[in-house]
């Protein structure tokens, strides 16, 4: 059988039901035809007039056809199938020609007729009201392509329906006054009590005959009660036959044939009730489903909205065009605006200020929200600050992602806002500060800012009181040298700054006396630079030592040595810097090798009263002269300190107390360095 859905798409049941309905209104066929064939041969015994029958059967008839129509037209506003349509035209037609055939029938429903009629003219109503339906299911129920099928829409399943009956009871109605109108000029079919089939007997039953095949054929391929109404072409055809065969209006076949009639409807009727049963439990049934769907549906909503109205992050849903539909509680307060300033009904509070890292404006209404519906690409990880009306700032990480429907296209976008303060807030924050210290270290690099100026401490023979060299020292205007140049090399232009620092302490080489040497620190990543040998290109090489600064740890030994075996070729000094503290260990002096060693200030700094420090500065003295390397102490600045460095056998040596930096030309104050006399236990560790 064909059931509506919910939806009012007809639906097919199980091929084993659509089979046995078949076989049902074959069956029923069959037995019309038996029917027909065991009246003939008696079905022109004329029996007794029964005015009061003829009345009751089309009563009948009449009021079969009705319910039939009714079925029909109900089941069509719950489908929309056109082929259910066109069949309720067929009962509507037979109901209009039954109601004028019983008026016009003399003795049916009246003594005589309301107004005189020519005697033939119920006859050719009769030959109406079997062809006319017959004809109407032919067509109603021709097979036809599957792209002809389409159910009408929902929102025009009425007017259509109220066309279609106005049509077909106006065609009905024509039809009989046009018969009414021209009856005296047709051929005669009754005279007196007797019909006369003479002149409409072939025609008729060629044509009631080849619309009952065709409903029959056009009924097989239906599943729903609708091909049951091929019961109905089936029952005129047998009354058409019976009456060709018969000359008296009340003899048997007359009688059969209208038994027939009345039989034929009401199967139909009862097939079509049968289907509104059906149909009313279904809608019961997914009435009932509904309303537990809907209770669920209530649940659902509500446990979302207690679950978004929870959620930590602000979550909205936006339609195609960017409106707002909805969001919950969280959203607009990390957003600090309100709904209608979300939505952008209301134009932001004075003090807010939405941005993204690039500095170009964001808001909601307008940004990821858009971009996802223009692109149809859900729009990840966007970061914006959010310059809140109090005057502090909050970084949201906002993502959308689009909502399809089935067939694809988009519904909507939820956006999510999570608050990112805490981790981005904090990279944003040293992003800032990256980019002061750049802009800070460019201004010097481009000479835009004055601020470092390189002075030159003196390196002293602590025995003769001569001067072995220099050290260039950078100095800036704010800040110590070292967080300069680890702020440099935090933003990737340490080995820019150094290089800068050695062009200044250069430009006043030539003021270095001769034979004093001239030592400078760079870093590791600066010695392995191609531009320190560009940069040293001219310079005298011999009169250079390159101090290796320990700050950050070596990782690349191989590469680094490479670089200063080409830069020992030239002539260049190598010397590591701050030798007992931090990094520089002697794995580091091992690997490099050094001309030179500097001991760091914290192990001279109270050398004289701590004999720890005395031991470890005495065991690096004799490292250094079995490697040939000179030791040199930094920052002496007392006379006890420097008896105790020349008392261990170290000969050269830089410090306050032998001078502070000051710009070249330089001259050693000797009345400041005392004569100590020859070293201990011949410990000297030679020129530097």
């Amino acid at each position: 059988m064909r059931e509506p859905t919910r939806l009012g798409v007809p639906r097919q049941t199980e091929g084993g039901g659509a089979l046995h309905a078949q076989r049902q209104v074959s069956v029923v066929l069959l037995l019309i035809a038996v029917v027909t064939l065991a009246v003939l041969p008696v079905g022109s015994a004329r029996l007794g007039a029964q005015p009061s029958f003829v009345s009751a059967m089309l009563a009948l008839v009449a009021c079969f056809d009705l319910m039939s129509a009714l079925f029909l037209l109900g089941q069509f506003l719950d489908t929309g199938d056109r082929v259910v349509l066109r069949l309720s035209w067929a009962y509507v037609f037979s109901l209009v020609e039954v109601d004028t055939y019983g008026a016009t029938l003399p003795g049916a429903f009246t003594g005589r007729p309301p107004f005189a009629l020519n005697p033939s003219t119920a006859a050719w109503i009769w030959v109406v009201w079997q062809v006319g339906p017959a004809v109407i299911l032919a067509i109603a129920l021709a097979p036809r392509r599957p792209g002809l099928r389409r159910p009408v829409p929902a929102a025009l399943r009425r007017r259509t329906m109220w066309r279609s009956l106005m049509t077909c009871a106006a065609v009905a109605v024509s039809c009989t006054a046009a018969l009414c109108l021209l009856a005296c000029y047709l051929p005669v079919l009754m005279r007196g009590d007797g019909l006369n089939t003479r002149h409409a007997g072939p025609f008729l039953v060629l044509v009631v005959a080849l619309a009952t095949m065709l409903s029959w054929l056009g009924a097989r391929s239906r599943a729903g009660p609708e091909k049951w109404a091929v019961v109905t072409a089936g029952s005129s055809l047998g009354y058409v036959v019976l009456t060709f065969t018969v000359h008296y209006r009340f003899s048997a076949g007359w009688y059969a044939g209208m038994v027939l009639t009345v039989a034929a409807s009401a199967a139909v009727m009862l097939a079509l009730l049968g289907e509104f049963r059906a149909m009313k439990a279904d809608l019961a049934q997914e009435g009932e489903q509904l309303s537990a769907a809907l209770q669920q549906a209530v649940q659902l909503q509500r446990v979302q909205r207690t679950l978004l109205d929870n959620m930590v992050d602000g979550v909205e849903f936006r339609g195609p065009d960017g409106d707002l539909v909805v969001s919950n509680l969280a959203a607009p307060e990390l957003l600090d605006m309100s709904v209608e300033q979300m939505a952008g009904l209301v134009p932001p509070g004075p003090g807010w200020k939405a941005a993204r890292p690039d500095g170009s404006e964001w808001a909601p209404f307008a940004s990821s929200t858009m971009d996802a519906v223009r692109t149809g690409l859900r729009h990840r990880g966007e970061v914006v600050v959010v310059s809140t009306r109090d005057g502090r700032s909050r970084w949201l990480r906002a993502n959308s992602v689009v909502v399809r429907d089935a067939h694809g296209s988009i519904e909507g976008v939820v956006t999510t806002f999570t608050d990112v303060t805490d981790t981005y807030g904090e990279e944003a924050r040293l992003a800032q500060e990256n980019q002061t210290k750049r802009e800070r270290v460019e201004r010097v690099l481009h000479g835009h800012e004055p601020c470092l100026r390189v002075v030159y401490q003196p390196i002293i023979d602590l025995l003769s009181r001569q001067l072995m060299g220099f050290e260039a020292l950078s100095r800036f205007v704010s800040g110590t040298p070292d967080e300069w140049f680890s702020d440099a090399a935090a933003v990737g232009l340490g080995v820019e700054l150094e290089l800068h620092a050695l062009r200044m302490a250069f430009v006043k080489h030539y003021r270095v006396p001769e034979g004093a040497y001239l030592s400078v620190n760079v870093s590791p990543q600066t010695v392995v630079s191609p531009l320190l040998a560009d940069l040293l290109e001219g310079s005298p090489c011999e009169r250079i030592v390159l101090e290796i600064t320990e700050h950050v740890g070596i990782e690349d030994y191989g590469t680094l040595s490479r670089s200063l075996e080409r830069l020992r070729s030239r002539g260049v000094r190598i010397a590591v810097d701050d030798a007992g503290a931090g990094y520089a260990s002697l794995r580091h002096v091992l690997n490099m090798r050094p001309d030179i060693i500097k001991l760091d200030v914290g192990l001279t700094r109270g050398i004289d009263a701590d004999p720890v420090r005395e031991a470890l500065a005495v065991a690096l003295a004799s490292f250094g002269e079995k490697i040939g390397a000179v030791l040199v102490a930094e920052g002496i600045e007392t006379q006890s300190e420097l008896e105790a460095l020349v008392r261990i056998g170290l000969r050269h040596g830089q410090g306050y107390y032998l001078g502070r930096p000051a710009d070249l030309p330089w001259c050693v104050p000797a009345e400041n360095i005392p004569n100590c006399g020859p070293p201990t236990s011949g410990r000297g560790t030679g020129e530097a």
